[in-house]
């Protein structure tokens, strides 16, 4: 068991919910910024792992994936596979409008509609 004051969880919680990324942070109009240490900030003091666009990542196994596909199949049956393309599905619409602001953002060109 470990007990902390209430202080170093108010710090925790900063920590956690404060997300820079420090490349961007020194080079903010770079563009070429997909190689994985440009791209990735692995910050080990609070185990987080940060994107160029600042948003927090994880890594998992494909174990996980496998087990967390199996879990939905087990809780909802043959309805997961529906479930699970429609997460992928609504994802990828997320995805690409937020890469269509950025690239209309960065480059300050007008990019297609997305749907």
């Amino acid at each position: 068991m470990v007990f902390t004051s209430s202080d170093s969880k108010q710090e925790t919680k900063q920590l956690l919910t404060k997300f820079e990324h420090p490349l961007k942070k020194k080079y903010p109009k770079r563009h070429h910024h997909y190689a994985l240490e440009d791209f990735f900030s692995f910050q080990t003091e609070t185990g987080t792992i940060v994107d160029w666009n600042e948003s927090r990542n994880i890594l998992t196994s494909e174990d996980f994936i496998l087990g967390l596909i199996e879990g939905l199949e087990h809780e909802i049956g043959s309805a997961a596979g529906v479930v699970t393309y429609n997460i992928g599905k609504e994802w990828g619409k997320r995805d690409a409008a937020f890469f269509n602001s950025g690239f209309t953002l960065n480059m300050g060109m007008k990019n297609p509609s997305i749907r």
